[in-house]
């Protein structure tokens, strides 16, 4: 059986090293189990490309999608919260100025949040994550308090409308982070128990590539 050329380069990199000459030494420090393989997978550009190529032919490329999204969200998140200290200390004029920047940029993060929640979350979404009940209603049920709590209606259908998300303030948006990063840390344990298993399981049966008499 001829396997994807993305399934072997991916598998090959995984279990032998992009670079032969430290395989005893990296390879086998940094991929010893499912999750330090992943992390791996997530850190290299190349083989996150490999890997997504891999979880669109299992139907589960949103997984992958969703993660990166999220992390990103957290890491523009903490922008904000890093610079706002130092926003505090400017003059009045500069001050000023960078509350509005600040402002401008909350607003793009509830956006993106917004855009998140709608696409991987929401009942009957797009791209919706196949997730644990507990998960998605905590998420949900939070999201109806803060609609409910300003005296609005909740969520449409399980959707948020961006006027709704709109009305999000920095508190509340850092919890809904915290929430999306539970459902992302379900996710990465998906993606390590079950999708990179898969990729090891496929190239052990392509014709001479046998891992486990490899010692992988």
């Amino acid at each position: 059986m001829t396997l994807p050329r993305f399934v072997v380069v991916l598998s090959f990199s995984l279990y032998c090293g992009s670079d032969c000459a430290d395989v005893m030494q990296k390879d086998a420090a940094l991929k010893e189990n499912n999750t330090d393989r992943l992390n791996y997978i997530l850190e290299e550009p190349a083989l996150r490309s490999l890997f997504r190529e891999f979880l669109r032919g299992h139907f589960c490329e949103e997984n992958l999608s969703f993660w990166l999204e999220v992390s990103d969200l957290k890491r523009k998140f903490q922008i904000t919260s890093s610079a706002a200290p130092s926003s505090m200390r400017a003059t009045t004029k500069a001050s000023s100025a960078g509350q509005q920047a600040m402002e401008k940029h909350h607003e793009a993060l509830i956006q993106m949040a917004f855009v998140i929640y709608n696409t991987y979350l929401a009942p009957h979404s797009q791209c919706e994550l196949n997730i644990d009940h507990t998960l998605r209603n905590d998420l949900i049920n939070y999201l109806n308090e803060i609609m409910q709590d300003r005296g609005g209606k909740g969520l449409y259908q399980g959707r948020m409308e961006l006027e709704q998300a709109s009305s999000f303030t920095a508190t509340q948006l850092q919890t809904m982070i915290r929430l999306y990063e539970r459902i992302q840390n379900h996710v990465f344990r998906l993606m390590a128990t079950d999708s990179v298993p898969k990729v090891r399981s496929l190239a052990a049966k392509h014709a001479g590539f046998d891992l486990t008499c490899r010692g992988y």
